[in-house]
């Protein structure tokens, strides 16, 4: 809906809003993750099904890909240490509820590694969703 507002005010070509929307996905299988360079956790459960969730994504997931957590529940160090690449866990921080406009707050755990953080950092500021924070 606010591709729709932006489109409508004029902030946005059409074209811009289809491209955008093409790049969306949505899965009701998990393993359709396996192959994700980058995955986002956007939920608000319990730290319990979060660290479950995160086992999984490192059992699943690419070897290389970055896994960042949504900085507003639970620690995001804890996180980290259910992995086996604590170095590829950073965390986000955004509004609840989330605004599309909202420039995001990008966090490093204590493992974070250089590199994870200035690739994913870099994809943000590409984007201009990148906090002046970082």
């Amino acid at each position: 809906s606010r591709y729709e507002q932006s489109v409508a005010s004029g902030a946005l070509a059409a074209g811009q809003r289809d491209r955008r929307l093409a790049l969306f996905g949505a899965t009701a299988r998990f393993h359709h993750l396996k192959d994700c360079d980058l995955v986002i956790d956007m939920m608000s459960v319990g730290t319990q099904l979060r660290e479950r969730f995160f086992r999984w994504l490192d059992e699943v997931g690419k070897p290389s890909a970055i896994l960042v957590a949504n900085a507003c529940g639970g620690s995001l160090d804890g996180i980290a240490r259910v992995t086996r690449r604590p170095a590829d866990v950073l965390g986000l921080r955004f509004s609840n509820p989330a605004d599309p406009s909202e420039k995001l707050a990008l966090l490093r755990g204590r493992e974070t590694s250089g590199e994870a953080y200035a690739t994913t950092a870099g994809l943000f500021a590409a984007i201009g969703k990148l906090a002046d924070e970082h």
